[in-house]
C-alpha cells in the first residue's frame, strides 16, 4: 500500500514526459492501448488519458482513459428515479484502467478509479 511519503502523481498522459515503454498490466490489449493507441486517441480529442507516476520519474505505473458523451433517456431498460422523461444526459465512459504488475497491491488502482470519478463530475458539469 502506498504511504504518505509517497508522492505518486495523476497526470494529463504526454508521451514526450511519460515512459511506458516497459509497461505490462498483463492483459496484452491494455498494455497495447497504452504503447499504441493512447497517443492518437488523445490528440484526436476521443479520449483523456491519465498516467500515474512517482513524482520526478517518467515510467508509468497505472493509468485509466475517460471519454464523455450523450446518451437518449430512451435507451435506459430501467428509468433512475429523478431523471427526465425525455431528452439527452451526460455521461462517462471509462474506456481502460490499467496497473503495471510490479505497481500491483500498492493501491494505485483505487487511486485511479477515484481520480476518474472526480474528473468526471468535472467533465460532464463543463468545467473543465
Amino acid at each position: 500500500m502506498l504511504n504518505e511519503d509517497c508522492d505518486l502523481r495523476i497526470e494529463r498522459f504526454n508521451p514526450t514526459q511519460h515512459d511506458r515503454s516497459d509497461f505490462f498490466c498483463g492483459v496484452k490489449r491494455l498494455d497495447n492501448y497504452l504503447k499504441l493507441s493512447a497517443k492518437k486517441q488523445q490528440n484526436d480529442s476521443m479520449t483523456r488519458v491519465y498516467v500515474a507516476v512517482k513524482e520526478g520519474r517518467r515510467e508509468v505505473l497505472g493509468y485509466h482513459a475517460i471519454n464523455v458523451g450523450m446518451m437518449t433517456v430512451d435507451e435506459w431498460v430501467k428509468r433512475p428515479r429523478g431523471a427526465p422523461a425525455h431528452g439527452e444526459i451526460p455521461i462517462l465512459v471509462i474506456g481502460q484502467v490499467a496497473v503495471k504488475t510490479i505497481a500491483w497491491g500498492q493501491g494505485i488502482g483505487s487511486i485511479l478509479m477515484h481520480h476518474i470519478f472526480a474528473k468526471g463530475i468535472i467533465y460532464l458539469t463543463d468545467a473543465d
